[in-house]
């Protein structure tokens, strides 16, 4: 239980320093930060769900997904590369799917 509401904790304050990060402040650096702490939100949410069987696989995926959040908000922000922000969503988008199935 205490490892989905860290989860949930993590992946809120992430969105609200992503968001403070485009809009208010409008610091690269902030959105950066914002979006590295939703995704880790995230897969801290779905693997305290998903427990049991296809241990490797879910950290398969949840590697994958953190990558591709990575490279995605390095891509957005810092770097400013359309390579690297396709990469990001693509390795994101299959990180997904990775979890999903497993």
């Amino acid at each position: 239980m205490i490892t989905k509401i860290v989860g949930v904790v993590v992946f809120l304050v992430g969105v609200i320093i992503a968001a403070l990060g485009l809009t208010v402040i409008s610091s690269s650096g902030l959105l950066l930060a914002g979006i590295l702490l939703a995704g880790a939100g995230f897969v801290a949410m779905y693997l305290a769900l998903k427990s049991g069987k296809n241990v490797l696989i879910k950290i398969i995926g949840a590697v994958v997904l953190l990558v591709g959040v990575i490279l995605a908000a390095l891509g957005l922000t810092v770097v400013s590369s359309s390579g690297l922000l396709l990469a990001g969503i693509i390795a994101g988008g299959a990180g997904f799917v990775i979890l999903y199935l497993a």
